[in-house]
């Protein structure tokens, strides 16, 4: 088991020093530059997610505007308004005229069921 050990560190040893021989300042540096654009990206995503929260959080704060100034104007209007009355006389005067009505459909057909049988049995053939 040591000596699997031994074989693969010493492996990794052997593999690890032309590595760090290697000037890692570029990669970093390139590391570094993908990192900022990154957060650049994210930076710029927020920003603009925020812009427009703001965008419509003013949208909304001008129809609330609105809104009051329409109800205002709605309120001063009613206020304008007499109050109101029920039409008492149209109200008893109803039943009057429905039965007015009612008689005179009833008549007009009692009248024409007795008078129409009357002119044709006088009319000569």
């Amino acid at each position: 088991m040591e000596e699997c050990s031994s074989l693969i560190s010493g492996g990794l040893e052997m593999h690890s020093e032309p590595v760090s021989g290697l000037n890692l300042g570029a990669g970093a540096s390139l590391i570094d530059g993908f990192r900022d654009r990154s957060l650049s990206v994210q930076v710029q995503s927020k920003w603009d997610e925020m812009e427009d929260l703001r965008k419509r959080e003013e949208s909304r704060q001008t129809k609330i505007a609105k809104a009051k100034v329409d109800l205002s104007a709605a309120d001063e209007e009613l206020a304008k308004l007499p109050p109101f009355e029920p039409p008492k006389e149209e109200i008893v005067n109803v039943p009057h005229k429905v039965h007015a009505a009612y008689l005179e459909d009833n008549i007009s057909d009692a009248v024409e069921k007795r008078v129409t049988p009357l002119i044709h049995d006088q009319m000569p053939n």
